[in-house]
């Protein structure tokens, strides 16, 4: 295993910063709320999304490389012990459960993507997503641009932030939103 990809998947795992704001059915507080964030990477620091909600949407990030075993796609979930290189393919995965009293609604979820992967282009779930190409300005996907005069889409590994709306999480409900990365 090589350390820098490794690295690049502990680090693509945390430094993707989730923030999570809702329209909920009681009177929003703007203090972050902690949450439960747990990582399936070992050796990875004791850092949590940050959700920021009146309801408690707890967090669980996971991050897996995508194999191709006899022609089937498998998930093997990345640990200490995975044997990560340079090209490798990895899902990652946020579970967002809604341990509060109340329903959330129209929840955002926004997904910062770190240095040292490339996004494919898959998203999940993929109707509404949105990207941003400047860490703050987010527009439904393909984000596209004009240069000389010429429209074209944005190549995705220049992609820095993915949002998505989750327009409702039941009490007790999880929902998940991923994407896919290669490791540089």
């Amino acid at each position: 295993m090589k350390i820098s990809a490794l690295a690049a998947v502990v680090a693509a795992t945390f430094a993707m910063t989730a923030c999570v704001t809702t329209q909920p059915t009681t009177t929003p507080t703007t203090t972050p709320v902690a949450t439960t964030g747990k990582v399936a990477a070992a050796n990875v620091p004791a850092t949590r999304p940050t959700v920021v909600t009146s309801n408690n949407v707890d967090t669980v990030m996971n991050a897996f490389v995508v194999r191709s075993v006899n022609g089937q796609e498998t998930l093997e979930p990345v640990t200490a012990n995975s044997n990560i290189k340079a090209g490798d393919l990895v899902e990652y995965q946020l579970l967002l459960t809604n341990n509060g009293k109340d329903r959330v609604r129209n929840m955002q979820v926004a997904l910062s993507l770190p240095q040292g992967i490339s996004f494919t282009g898959y998203v999940s779930p993929s109707v509404g997503v949105q990207a941003s190409v400047d860490g703050g300005r987010f527009v439904f996907m393909p984000v596209r641009a004009s240069v000389n005069g010429v429209v074209s889409n944005v190549p995705f590994d220049q992609y820095q932030a993915l949002r998505w709306t989750v327009e409702e999480l039941g009490i007790g409900a999880t929902a998940v939103v991923k994407y896919r990365a290669t490791i540089n």
